[in-house]
C-alpha cells in the first residue's frame, strides 16, 4: 500500500516495490481516502499514470466506500479506466 499524496513519494515506493517483487506481479495501492486528506480525481489519475508508466499489472484504490463509488469511480471510468 502506497498511501501518500506525494506523487514523487508514490513513484519512489512503486519503483522499490517492483524491484523487491521481481517477477511477482505488483499492484500498487493508491490511498484515495487512507488519511485525513482525500484525493481528488486529478491526483488519483496522476498516480494511476505512474503505475502504468512502471508497467505494473494494475492498481488498487483504498478505500472503496460510498464516496469513492459515487464520486470518484464514475469519473475514472469516463477516461483513464474506460474500456477501450
Amino acid at each position: 500500500m502506497d498511501y501518500t499524496p506525494s506523487n514523487t513519494g508514490f513513484e519512489n515506493m512503486v519503483t522499490q516495490q517492483i524491484q523487491w517483487a521481481g517477477r511477482v506481479p505488483c499492484y500498487p495501492g493508491i490511498g484515495v481516502s487512507a488519511s485525513t486528506s482525500r484525493f481528488g480525481v486529478d491526483r488519483t489519475i496522476e498516480q494511476i499514470t505512474i503505475t502504468r508508466r512502471h508497467q505494473t499489472r494494475g492498481f488498487t484504490i483504498f478505500n472503496y466506500g460510498v464516496a469513492e463509488c459515487n464520486d470518484l469511480l464514475p469519473l475514472l471510468g469516463l477516461g483513464i479506466t474506460a474500456k477501450r
